[in-house]
């Protein structure tokens, strides 16, 4: 898949995703529930199928035992969840599906961090589909960019429903959300370049954006989807 398809269809997934925020007034919790489900499970698919295996499969092709490969290739999922951490930890973000405060005062700011927190989801996400794309595999990279895509369908519209608490209008909903598609948008594009350097940075790098998509859905996607208990 090119650069410029996989880019352009992992930052319209999300805007689309939440385009049903002009005919709906609220969806119930379950329905959040079950989206957010839905897009952790993609997410998992994603990682293992068109992550981890094709990354054990280089790491051995390249030479290394059944065991060295694992062993290299859990490395750098770790790796890869540690620097999210990192993210977290010195980033200011918020939950976007917590009740939110709308006093005036607080708006700005909290809309803002709702931003920043979607906006570490999607990075990795798009570092993902970057570096597929850049790995030469046509298949992979197109695998990849389609799976994300569609789980940013039903991301894209929890986001949207979680900005509705702000009292923003439904166009500025539609743009905020959309933004959170220009970081992923950017994340393709790194994680292209990054494989660009060399072929031997692929099979770390995938792995490494195997372990931030697993910090995600861990840390974040499944425990919100459990939040209102729906599990």
């Amino acid at each position: 898949m090119p650069l410029l398809l996989g880019t352009l269809l992992v930052f319209t997934a999300s805007t689309l995703g939440a385009l049903p925020v002009y005919f709906l007034k609220k969806i119930s919790a379950r329905t959040e529930s079950f989206l957010l489900g839905s897009s952790a499970g993609i997410m998992l698919g994603a990682t293992f199928f068109s992550l981890l295996l094709p990354a054990l499969d280089i790491s051995r092709e390249s030479g290394s035992s059944n065991f060295g490969a694992a062993l290299w290739i859990g490395a750098m999922i770790l790796v890869g969840a540690l620097f999210l951490e990192v993210l977290h930890r010195w980033i200011p973000h918020d939950h976007y599906l917590k009740d939110h405060d709308t006093e005036a005062g607080s708006r700005l700011d909290k809309k803002l961090l709702v931003i920043l927190a979607v906006a570490l989801h999607n990075l990795p996400e798009g570092l993902s589909v970057g570096v597929g794309i850049g790995s030469g595999d046509e298949k992979l990279g197109s695998l990849l960019a389609i799976a994300i895509a569609f789980q940013d369908l039903p991301e894209g519209l929890v986001v949207a429903f979680g900005l509705v608490s702000f009292g923003l209008s439904k166009t500025k909903i539609i743009v905020y959300t959309a933004l959170t598609g220009v970081i992923e948008a950017l994340g393709v594009v790194l994680g292209f370049i990054f494989v660009g350097f060399s072929q031997a940075l692929l099979a770390p790098s995938l792995a490494i954006c195997a372990g931030a998509m697993l910090y995600v859905v861990s840390h974040e996607m499944i425990p919100e989807s459990h939040r209102k208990g729906y599990e």
